[in-house]
């Protein structure tokens, strides 16, 4: 580059101080022109975004919210269950006849009246057998049997409940008997290095329980004296106002000699002062070694402190120990008790078989007693039956021979109708007899109400003890099937005109349920008190108000107290 085009820029130095034989000197610093400019310019530029940095504000995260609104919300429990009937009836056949006419198979729904079995009146026996059986009898015997069966059938049941129960007690009380007497061992291993100096301690303590054992006895001795002595003081009085207060002669009855009563006055006060005086010793003996028993327990506190912490828990496991093993031995004598009861009971039930047994020979006892005229018009008329339902049962065919009291035709009533649906304890507290239900059946809806729930749990296929419930049909109609699952939503609660925030927006932590809101720019935690749920919604009873923006999801990072933008859902 040409020397003649370039600028320089001199910098003269500050002239230096002579010194003696010196002379003064000058130095020059030259620059390129071009670069001068250029390095004022990239530290405007530097300076710029350092001061843009400075005074930029920072972004705030955002987070969608929702306001608190008011209106209604149910909460519901759905579930599922089979489809039974309520009521059902078998017919046995009148006459020995054969069937002429059969109008109906297993799954077809009758109506009240209609014709289910028709006779052959040219088949009926020119004579018929009567069952040489007193009707009366018969019957009682029936419902004796029947009664007594529902008696075992319910003590088999209570009995079967209370000894599941007392065997998860005794289950459990064998738990804590094993791990008390490992944390004895283990007591006793610490107790080891404290024996030498413990050892009169404890002696001395096994003779203050000792002696405490001995006034328990004493003190319960002497509440049976003390009752007694009471006893003998109320006679003896009683027989003193007697004599002191005789009662009014009778005016119509004869007078009677007046006796001289005052000795026997003054032996009955004796009596009662010696009874008296010997009750206020007793009294005082009882209140002495109650004050003995304080003393005696004071003294052993004192003595287990004076031996040390092992020791003083070693005595109180060996205590725990023994009032376990008690607890666990009497839990172990009434289980067996309860198991006795209900292995009695359950022999004393009736079986299925039996009961249709015992129908049978009722029926038969009822035929029995009726003329061959009666019979007759039996057969005439075929049997009918009694209500609509659906055929669930068909034991005989058409042109079939049947005997007097066969069973032939069995209807289940589907105008009488439920569903069986299972409870678990986490829903036990929402049902309760007399809610409303919705049931869908083969793609129809009816209406429900709750109209039984068991006492009783019985274990499912999972082994988890649940609840049985009846939901009852309250519109059934011939779409009704039996023996199908039916989907239950029973209506468990209800709160209107309530303030409501959607169940996303909830929170759960240690001290309870709360949200997060947004006043002011700011996320602030609000404690809540929550009511009806549903899937979707929660009623809130208190510690929010309508309009206030709460936060739908809780993303991680954000904390109370941080400045959000909320974004309004």
């Amino acid at each position: 580059m040409d020397e003649k085009q370039v600028e320089r820029v001199e910098v003269e130095t500050l002239e230096l101080e002579k010194k003696p034989g010196k002379n003064k000197q000058k130095r020059k610093l030259t620059m390129p022109k071009k670069k001068t400019v250029m390095l004022g310019a990239v530290g405007l530029l530097v300076l710029a975004v350092v001061i843009s940095n400075l005074t930029r504000k920072p972004s705030l995260p955002s987070v969608a919210v929702t306001p608190v609104t008011r209106g209604s919300v149910e909460q519901t429990l759905d579930t599922s269950g089979l489809v039974s009937s309520l009521s059902e009836k078998t017919y046995f056949s009148p006459v020995s006849a054969n069937v002429a006419q059969l109008p109906v198979a297993v799954g077809d729904n009758v109506s009240a009246g209609d014709l289910i079995v028709g006779y052959d009146l040219d088949s009926i026996q020119e004579q018929v057998q009567k069952a040489n059986l007193e009707l009366t009898a018969a019957r009682s015997g029936y419902h004796d049997s029947l009664n007594k069966s529902n008696e075992k059938a319910d003590e088999y049941s209570q009995a079967k409940h209370d000894a599941e129960k007392l065997y998860a007690e005794a289950n459990d009380l064998r738990s804590k008997v094993a791990g008390l007497k490992d944390q004895l061992a283990q007591a006793q291993k610490e107790q080891a290095g404290q024996e030498a100096g413990n050892a009169a301690n404890q002696q001395k303590i096994a003779e203050l329980q000792k002696e405490a054992a001995d006034l328990e006895t004493t003190q319960a001795q002497l509440e049976l004296q003390i009752a007694e002595k009471q006893r003998l003081i109320a006679e003896k009085q009683a027989e003193l106002d007697a004599l002191v207060n005789p009662p009014e002669p009778d005016p119509a009855a004869s007078p009677a000699p007046i006796e001289d009563s005052s000795d026997k006055i003054e032996q009955l006060k004796q009596e009662i002062s010696t009874l008296q005086g010997e009750l206020d010793v007793l009294n005082k003996t009882q209140a002495d070694n109650d004050q003995r028993q304080k003393q005696i327990a004071d003294e052993i506190q004192q003595l287990q402190s004076a031996g040390g912490a092992a020791a003083a828990k070693v005595v109180q496991l060996q205590a725990d120990l023994e009032k376990a093993s008690t607890e666990l031995s009497q839990k172990e004598t009434e289980l067996a008790k309860r198991e006795s009861v209900r292995d009695s009971a359950q022999a004393s039930i009736l079986s299925n078989e039996m009961k249709t047994q015992l129908q049978a020979n009722t029926n038969l006892s009822e035929l029995a007693a009726m003329s061959t005229n009666e019979l007759l018009q039996l057969a005439r008329a075929g049997i009918k039956a009694e209500f609509s339902g659906i055929v669930t049962k068909v034991n005989t065919k058409e042109g079939a021979a049947t005997a007097e009291g066969t069973e032939l035709i069995t209807v289940a009533s589907n105008r009488e109708v439920m569903v069986e649906i299972s409870i678990t304890k986490y829903d036990l507290e929402k049902i309760a007899v007399g809610q409303k239900a919705e049931i869908t059946l083969a793609g129809h809806q009816y209406t429900g109400t709750v109209e039984k729930i068991s006492r009783v749990a019985e274990a499912n296929a999972q082994g988890t003890p649940v609840i049985h419930a009846q939901v009852r049909f309250d519109n059934p109609d011939d779409n009704i099937f039996l023996g199908v699952e039916a989907k239950v939503s029973v209506n468990t609660a209800k709160a209107e005109n309530a303030l409501l925030v959607p169940v996303e927006a909830i929170n759960t932590d240690r001290q309870g349920s709360f949200v997060y809101a947004v006043e002011n720019g700011l996320l602030i935690r609000k404690t809540i008190e929550i009511g009806v749920t549903s899937d979707d919604a929660a009623e809130i009873k208190s510690g929010l108000s309508e309009g206030d923006l709460v936060v739908l999801s809780a993303a991680a990072g954000l904390q109370e107290g941080m400045q959000v933008t909320p974004v309004q859902q």
